[in-house]
């Protein structure tokens, strides 16, 4: 009798431990990401692709060229080679009633200066990082003729705080390094963002 009861008892806990285990997967699964995403950037004819939701990092300021509270969207998770290292950020407005006033064109491609600086950074900006590890100073200067395209924003979905869109868009600008040696740049992406109501 008393085995009998054991197992009984030992059906009960799995029972109970696993009904819980599908509880924690239900809620896991509703916490998952956009898909469809991605980053594609060509630098000096080599390219590297990165697919998923990769924005994060987001860096709130409100001293914009306009004054406006805008969000800095890392845009990629950085490439990093023996040669070089480059990341990419998209500034949009953060307020809803800011943003949802936007249209398509083309924008500024300028250096992350972040923190210092950012009152030269407007909507739609993407703002790039790129050190040339081959020289001793491995600063670099964005070249003045760059150009963002934004080609879509779509409206994904909303909650009583936020609202999600689909941006997508595609780039093509230059830098300089310490040596004055030219590194063109060109790419596309297709990005989930979402700004604050």
């Amino acid at each position: 009798m008393k085995k009998l009861l054991f197992v009984i008892g030992l059906f009960a806990i799995l029972g109970f431990s696993s009904s819980c285990k599908k509880d924690e997967t239900k809620s896991t699964s509703t916490q998952s990401t956009p898909s469809g995403y991605f980053v594609n950037v060509t630098i000096n004819g080599v390219d590297y692709n990165e697919i998923g939701d990769i924005g994060y990092g987001f860096y709130e300021s409100q001293d914009g060229c306009d004054g406006k509270i805008y969000t800095l969207h890392t845009l990629n998770t950085g490439i990093r080679t023996s040669t070089f290292s480059f990341s990419m950020n998209l500034n949009h407005r953060q307020n809803n009633s800011d943003f949802s006033t936007l249209t398509l064109g083309s924008y500024s491609v300028k250096k992350n200066l972040w923190p210092s600086n950012d009152s030269l950074l407007c909507n739609w900006d993407l703002a790039i990082g790129y050190n040339d590890k081959t020289l001793t100073d491995q600063s670099t200067t964005v070249e003045p003729d760059g150009i963002h395209n934004v080609t879509a924003i779509t409206y994904l979905s909303e909650t009583n705080t936020q609202v999600q869109y689909n941006v997508e868009g595609n780039f093509d600008f230059s830098v300089k390094n310490s040596a004055n040696l030219i590194i063109h740049i060109t790419g596309s992406y297709r990005e989930y963002i979402q700004t604050y109501k």
